[in-house]
């Protein structure tokens, strides 16, 4: 037998895996979610802030409690024309969430 501190000892591929715990799958989910206001991803910028040609602020997204997300320049005038509920579930909009890409 040998004595060594390798006997026995065998090998193996080893990876390392990165964790970024600053994204949740719900912002992950964003990605990929339309406003069903413009039509636009939610992601980029709404159909307001690409028609302006320098924008000053990024374009926010709001989250009502009903858990839908629409560009925030798309349901202020929707809310403001006085349809005080979300524009895809009718529920009462209550603002829960706003996210600023």
């Amino acid at each position: 037998m040998c004595d060594s501190p390798e006997a026995g000892v065998i090998p193996i591929q080893t990876l390392k895996a990165y964790v970024n715990a600053t994204v949740t799958m719900a912002e992950q989910e964003l990605m990929v979610l339309s406003c069903h206001i413009c039509r636009e991803l939610v992601c980029k910028a709404c159909v307001h802030c690409n028609a302006e040609l320098s924008p000053a602020m990024g374009c926010s997204v709001s989250r009502g409690t009903c858990g839908h997300y629409f560009h925030t320049h798309c349901v202020k005038p929707w809310l403001e024309r006085g349809r005080p509920n979300c524009p895809l579930c009718n529920e009462a909009w209550q603002e829960d969430r706003v996210i600023i890409f």
